[in-house]
């Protein structure tokens, strides 16, 4: 599994209080009370329905942007005119529709063979929230809806928090305005880390752009050169992570537990890392990141999908089939967990449970196979008598 990088680096992400001023943006939270456990399931089940269709028109209708961009802009001071035209191109940029915009980018992964899933409500820090999992070619993230009803009985989100970014979209969104605003010399307060940030706000850019631009030691050299109070944020030690696993393993692990030591509770940096864990054979590692994944979402079956994966990698075959079944029970849509099972029917050269596999994936997720004979990880199977009587049964 590899990462989903395009969720890992946006803007380079710099945490500030609020000014001593007011936004000269109003929250829209304050009209919000909190939906009740059967209206955030619904919220579910519409915008599942809502992505798998497209529906850009629903999809506008369960998401406040203009909540979100308040709270982005909540407590910065800087040029009205300026901050009104950012907050105006934020909102376009991230309408339903947008090609590399929010769900524009969701839509492209599930093009490409990825899902989209909702999982089960649950609580953080007094809100109500819906955690969703996408996986796709990438790899596999996780989205928490901070959901809100309105007056009139519209439930929608007002946040949306991003596990392997480690920060809500409402803080991204920040920081690209703090960002731009100190470039253009609008931002009209700047005191104590926002004096820092004022200071250091191009090496943040080129921070950012030398992650997202795979010129890791580079990125490296410009983070070490930052103020202690800069690198110790979230987005920053993430981005450290990811590049000194990419060129300087040395620096990896003192990496990884300085942001540990920091974010105890945060996922980002179990779920960017898995991959190396995995192909460094460091799998006591992996899964005890999995088991931190699992808990830092609320459960999520696909976790069974990744420790098996683990116990594949580390031959402990046995292993990886119980994960894959118990993964199979709780949900049994997980296509991975019964495609890692037929892998492991043939590792081991159990072609009649190979044979039962293929016709369960066949009837329970509506698959249909290639000629699997063109297929090299099937040449043994295949010269098998269990794969002609298999054949034999297949719809023509």
């Amino acid at each position: 599994m590899k990462r989903a990088w395009w969720l890992a680096i946006g803007a380079v992400a710099i945490l500030f209080g609020g000014c001593a001023k007011k936004s000269s943006v109003e929250s829209s939270e304050a009209a919000y009370i909190a939906p009740t456990d059967d209206e955030c399931s619904r919220y579910i089940r519409e915008l599942e329905s809502a992505i798998r269709k497209n529906d850009t028109t629903q999809l506008a209708s369960l998401i406040d942007w203009d909540a979100m961009i308040a709270r982005a802009s909540q407590g910065v001071e800087c040029n009205p005119q300026f901050l009104k035209g950012f907050l105006q191109g934020a909102k376009g940029e991230l309408a339903p529709g947008k090609k590399n915009g929010f769900f524009g980018a969701i839509d492209d992964a599930i093009q490409r063979g990825g899902s989209y899933t909702g999982l089960h409500v649950h609580g953080v820090n007094g809100r109500k929230c819906v955690a969703f999992r996408l996986l796709s070619a990438p790899g596999i993230n996780y989205h928490d809806y901070m959901l809100a009803k309105s007056a009139g009985g519209d439930v929608k989100a007002i946040d949306i928090n991003i596990s392997t970014s480690g920060e809500l979209f409402s803080e991204t969104l920040r920081h690209t305005l703090l960002l731009s605003a100190t470039q253009q010399g609008w931002l009209a307060v700047i005191s104590g880390k926002q004096n820092e940030f004022g200071k250091h706000a191009k090496q943040f850019e080129q921070l950012g752009a030398a992650a997202r631009e795979g010129r890791f030691e580079e990125a490296l050299r410009i983070e070490a050169a930052l103020p202690e109070s800069m690198r110790s944020l979230k987005n920053v030690m993430v981005l450290r992570v990811i590049a000194a696993e990419r060129v300087a393993p040395d620096q990896r692990d003192a990496a990884i537990d300085g942001f540990r030591k920091k974010y105890p509770d945060d996922p980002a940096i179990d779920l960017l890392t898995l991959d190396a864990n995995i192909s460094q054979q460091n799998f006591k590692q992996a899964l005890a990141g999995i088991d931190r994944i699992d808990q830092s979402v609320g459960g999520d079956p696909y976790t069974n999908v990744m420790r098996a994966n683990v116990y594949f990698a580390a031959e402990e075959y046995d292993d990886a089939a119980r994960c894959a079944r118990q993964a199979i029970e709780a949900d049994g849509r997980l296509a991975d967990a019964y495609w890692l099972l037929v892998t492991i029917s043939m590792q081991q050269r159990e072609f009649q449970r190979t044979a039962e596999l293929l016709d369960e994936i066949r009837d329970k997720l509506s698959m249909r196979f290639q000629n699997l004979r063109t297929v090299p990880e099937y040449a043994e199977f295949v010269k098998s008598e269990e794969y002609r009587q298999w054949s034999a049964r297949q719809p023509k």
